[in-house]
């Protein structure tokens, strides 16, 4: 069944700007106080591309019950991404994310995403710079 979700971003919660966006043009993990880590997206990722990654990622089902994933990964240039609900069976906001944010079950299909895109490598070394 093909999807449809949106890509909403974030709130900003008070800090001036939509959580995990920033003005570098590539991805990054960046700590802040106390220990924190978000992952920042390029500000140079095409809209469409964004919609492409959320409507066709690897879903993560939490409970037998769900009808929509409480998160979808996918991989673009080597990075994955990890797309939160914002609002219920409508619409994700999506970050960078660490390999132990990611479910055991999801990283082969993520690896066959990244081997079919030619960035297999590169999500290997993310994965090993960023544990």
């Amino acid at each position: 069944m093909p999807r449809n979700y949106a890509y909403e971003p974030r709130p900003a919660y008070g800090r001036g700007r939509p959580k995990h966006k920033w003005n570098k043009p590539y991805a990054s993990l960046e700590a802040h106080r106390g220990g924190e880590v978000e992952g920042m997206c390029p500000s140079n990722i095409p809209a469409e591309t964004v919609l492409e990654l959320l409507n066709n990622g690897v879903e993560h089902f939490v409970g037998g019950s769900s009808e929509h994933p409480k998160n979808i990964f996918n991989v673009h240039e080597g990075v994955p991404y990890k797309a939160h609900v914002t609002r219920y069976g409508r619409s994700y906001h999506a970050f960078p994310c660490r390999k132990r944010d990611i479910p055991p079950r999801i990283w082969r299909p993520l690896l066959a995403l990244a081997a079919q895109r030619n960035c297999k490598h590169e999500l290997e070394k993310w994965f090993n710079d960023h544990s």
